[in-house]
């Protein structure tokens, strides 16, 4: 889908750039301030994060649930915050005719915040939980002993992230300080505003004249300070889990910087991550940003492994063969970066364009680029499970951090292979038979293909990882070769999607080989640990959910492309080992009853899953979620602040549908949050038909609202095997004592709850 983007500079100094995204019925706005972690004032470490938390209080105009936070919730949208070093930023996603009225919000809310002693109290709390539920937070462990290689400006050494001792001694003068904070750096000259929807470019125009209205004008950021290196740029860091390489240059910002990323992320045969996952020596990677100024920026290339020494010399020999690469190979990546972008949602377009990875101007220099980022000065960080030596303190962590002592590397270099070339070793043939596929022509469209386990027998989330990494490389050879394809968790549940080129480009032998490997077995792989404990208890819900026993074979569903489309997939699928589209039930019960979970760290999560009654509604808990969300939050969030993760929401996990509530807590028992959830559905405010009729309208605009081709798929497969989904007649049809009915229902019948916890050791 093409873009029309236009930037402008508003009278006062604040730019906006404008993004019009034809038939998008999304719409997303983001506010970035030139203000950061690294400009609060010393007295105060934390003020910058305290102020992001702070003015989602609003002003006067926008009060308790109508704020920007509450508003967006309830319009089923998404919302969020960021500070970084330089720079915060706020931002959010809407349907598309909401837009003006988000807008507006976050308008009153960066420009006149009220500051009020009551809330600074309160959201010191919890940051000073949030400050504890990071510090067994790996990833910010790594990344501040990266940051400790920094020895200018003091900054990148200074503690950052706020706590209760360090923000709450002095109340008036943190409240003077923060609204002195506000009025020097939220001004037009050190805003940007990013507007995508829609909406002509004049439109969303007007909106940014009316975002910048009322702005004072203020000073121009000043120049960042020079960033130094340390002397000592090579560390180690002990770790208990999950080892890996942080190789971070300091460079130059460039556009060169997305196709580097595009062609790391490559996991085609040939590609870095193939030859290092052959050999053993790395898992994963990821590219991301530690520091951006507006000339410089510190990357972090992040690679799983236990052989740093083995990965960063191949990194070497990969940016060399790099500065080699064709003008036609460099445009192919650049197409495919092209292409991984439009695949993102509005909101995420937005934070690349405003962070980084955004596609720019074709490329230009990338051998230069390349040699450049070779002589960067550079740290190097190999996390290893070792013993830890004396503790760094640094940024408000306490890090076994010490000199990187490297070990002798004696594996030969691999040989790279980039794109475009030719399908390689894959040999297709011609099946004779076709096997049952369920088909959703439409005319135009190109053909997706959704194919997943029978309902509620989805593999474990070991079984799943391990066919992830089969699949892997087969995979990125379909996107070299025009389509895409992701093998993912959904929902609880595994599927695979493939999207196919159009008509007269069919890899037929890679959606071949894709078949064959899906019919071959797949050794479980240890899931990494997670660090934080209400994301190890979503891991487990699925598997903690069902009761079905595993059904051989494969649902499958193409939505888009011809009926010869239809008829070739149909052939290739023949070739599994087991049935497609076999005869199945509806599922069996959910496992019901109460569960501890081990987990490190110090906080209590809990998790709790009320499935939808047989018989019962949809439509009702969808109403009921969407009552229930900003009202849980506003509750035990800000009025009780239990702790930083409050989260009530519809849910479909592992094929059942029910309404979950998530908690996580520095200081109160499993006991005391699952209190809370009880008290919470039992004291939930009457719903009246002037509630609901909002509630309702939005769920049916949901329902009528274009279904991407994969969720037409799946939806058919569910209309197939007779699992309730949503319909447009079921949402106009809801009546209120339906609503308020089920509500009663799924707070009386406790013991058909499905409840995870995690205490603090």
């Amino acid at each position: 889908m093409t873009l029309a983007t236009r930037t402008v500079t508003l009278p006062g100094g604040l730019q906006a750039t404008l993004v019009h995204q034809p038939q998008a019925e999304r719409a997303a706005a983001l506010a970035r301030v030139a203000a950061g972690s690294h400009h609060e004032p010393s007295r105060f470490p934390g003020l910058a994060h305290l102020l992001e938390h702070l003015l989602f209080y609003g002003g006067e105009r926008y009060r308790n649930d109508d704020r920007l936070m509450g508003w967006v919730q309830r319009q089923g949208g998404s919302v969020n915050a960021t500070t970084l070093a330089r720079h915060s930023a706020f931002f959010f996603e809407v349907a598309a005719d909401a837009l003006a009225d988000g807008v507006a919000r976050l308008q009153e809310m960066l420009q006149a915040p009220r500051l009020l002693r009551e809330d600074i109290q309160r959201e010191v709390a919890v940051i000073d939980a949030e400050y504890r539920l990071i510090q067994q937070h790996e990833p910010s462990r790594r990344e501040a002993a990266v940051r400790h290689a920094a020895s200018a400006p003091a900054a990148f050494r200074r503690f950052q992230v706020g706590s209760a001792d360090a923000l709450a001694g002095d109340l008036p003068a943190l409240q003077a300080a923060l609204r002195d904070f506000h009025h020097t750096h939220y001004v037009a000259r050190r805003m940007q505003l990013w507007l995508q929807g829609p909406q002509s470019l004049e439109a969303l125009g007007e909106l940014a004249v009316r975002f910048a209205a009322g702005l004072a004008a203020g000073e121009a950021p000043p120049p960042a300070p020079p960033l130094r290196l340390d002397e000592t740029t090579e560390l180690q860091l002990a770790v208990d889990a999950r080892p890996a390489l942080w190789r971070c240059p300091l460079i130059a910002l460039s556009d060169n910087v997305t196709l580097l990323r595009e062609f790391l992320l490559d996991e085609a045969p040939g590609s870095l991550m193939a030859g290092l996952r052959q050999r053993g020596q790395a898992q994963e990677v990821a590219l991301n940003w530690l520091y951006q100024d507006r000339h410089l920026g510190w990357l972090a290339l992040v690679f799983a492994s236990d052989q740093p020494e083995q990965v960063d010399r191949q990194i070497t020999h990969w940016l060399q063969a790099l500065q080699r690469t064709t003008p036609d190979q460099q445009q192919h990546y650049y197409q495919l970066s092209r292409r991984r972008f439009q695949a993102l949602s509005p909101l995420d377009q937005l934070r690349q364009r405003a962070f980084g990875f955004a596609p720019g101007a074709p490329p230009a220099g990338f051998a230069d680029f390349c040699a450049a980022l070779q002589a960067a000065p550079t740290v190097s960080l190999a996390c290893q499970t070792l013993s830890p030596g004396e503790p760094v303190a640094t940024q408000g962590f306490s890090l076994p951090l010490s000199r990187w002592r490297r070990r002798p590397v004696t594996a030969p270099a691999l040989k790279f292979a980039f794109y475009p070339q030719a399908a390689g070793g894959l040999v297709a043939e011609s099946p004779a038979q076709a096997a049952p596929l369920l088909h959703l022509p439409s005319p135009g469209e190109p053909p997706r293909l959704l194919l997943r386990p029978p309902f509620s027998c989805s593999p474990t989330q070991a079984e799943g990882l391990a066919r992830g990494e089969q699949l892997r490389p087969l995979l990125a050879a379909l996107r070299h070769a025009g389509g895409h394809g992701e093998w993912h968790r959904f929902d609880g549940s595994w599927q695979l999607l493939l999207q196919l080129p159009a008509a007269g480009r069919r890899p037929q032998a890679i959606l071949q080989a894709i078949v064959r490997q899906l019919a071959l077995p797949a050794d479980p792989l240890t899931p990494p640990p997670e660090s934080i404990a209400i994301r190890h208890l979503m891991a487990q819900l699925p598997e903690r959910l069902v009761t079905s026993e595993h059904q051989a074979g494969w649902l499958a569903a193409l939505a888009g492309g011809s009926a010869e489309d239809a008829r070739w997939v149909a052939r290739q699928l023949s070739l599994l080992t087991v049935p497609v589209n076999p005869p199945g039930s509806l599922p069996g019960p959910c496992r019901r009853g109460v569960e501890r979970l081990a987990c490190p760290g110090g906080d209590t999560a809990l998790l709790v899953f009320i499935p939808l009654p047989d018989g019962a509604s949809l439509a009702a808990l969808r109403v009921l979620a969407q009552r229930c969300e900003p009202l849980f939050f506003q509750r035990l969030r800000v009025e009780q602040q239990i702790g930083y993760v409050v989260s009530c929401r519809y849910q479909r996990v592992a094929d059942r549908d029910g309404l979950l509530m998530a908690l996580q807590s520095p200081d109160r028992r499993a006991v005391e949050l699952l209190r809370c959830c009880k008290t919470f559905l039992r004291q939930l405010p009457p719903l009246d038909e002037a509630a609901f009729r909002p509630l309702q309208q939005r769920l049916a605009a949901q329902v009528r609202a274009r279904t991407p081709p994969e969720a037409q798929a799946l939806v058919a497969l569910r209309q197939k095997y007779a699992l309730p989904e949503l319909t447009a007649q079921a949402a106009d049809a809801l009546r209120v004592e339906a609503v308020v009915d089920l509500a009663h229902e799924m707070s009386r019948r406790r013991r058909r709850w499905r409840v995870l916890f995690t205490a603090g050791d």
